[in-house]
């Protein structure tokens, strides 16, 4: 009786396993809304109600001056920096000579691509002009901060002196001056002479 008693308890055992192996647990499953992941842009603009360029000037002499403003708008949602500035000649032509200019000049070709001298005299200044007073202060951020011919600076990377940056739908006015020959050095040699040139800005994302 012992023996069956004995079995019987061993079955139980086993059957208390295996029903221990297939019970059921309360169970869940979550998932979590849909991630989305949009990238952001970064745009500078070079329009805006202050633009004033590009500068087009006729009938230059020696000692003249002036001077534009570039207004530079982040149109991107992200904040960006202004790590450069580069000012490129578009322009040089001779456009023949005068008997005043023929005298010291011996490249008079018509138009003279390449062979004209106003490149060498016309100088510039490059600021952000933060109190409008069309005077480079020593507090103000610059990336040309005195006058220069357009020669030198041709191709030439120029850095800004502090931190520029501008986010989402801000601006910034670059101030752009201009003088011919403000010392007189050229005389007649740029007589009849044409110029010009472009600027581009750098941005990059902070």
């Amino acid at each position: 009786m012992k023996k069956i008693i004995n079995a019987f308890s061993f079955i139980a055992i086993i059957v208390g396993v295996v029903l221990g192996a297939t019970g059921a647990y309360f169970t869940d499953t979550e998932t979590s809304p849909t991630n989305v992941f949009a990238a952001g842009t970064l745009d500078l603009t070079t329009d805006g109600p202050n633009t004033t360029l590009p500068i087009q000037v006729t009938n230059i002499k020696p000692g003249d001056f002036d001077s534009g403003v570039i207004r530079l708008k982040n149109a991107g949602t992200i904040t960006g920096d202004i790590i450069a500035a580069t000012i490129n000649k578009t322009d040089d032509k001779e456009n023949n000579c005068n008997s005043p200019e023929a005298l010291i000049d011996t490249t008079c070709g018509n138009p003279g691509t390449g062979e004209g001298e106003l490149d060498d005299y016309l100088k510039l200044t490059v600021w952000i002009d933060t109190d409008g007073n069309g005077v480079l202060d020593g507090t103000e951020t610059y990336f040309v901060s005195s006058s220069q011919s357009l020669i030198l600076l041709n191709g030439v990377i120029s850095q800004p002196s502090s931190e520029v940056s501008l986010s989402a739908d801000q601006t910034a006015d670059i101030k752009v001056k201009w003088e011919a020959d403000p010392a007189h050095l050229g005389g007649n040699i740029f007589q009849s002479d044409s110029t010009g040139f472009s600027i581009t800005f750098d941005f990059k994302q902070k």
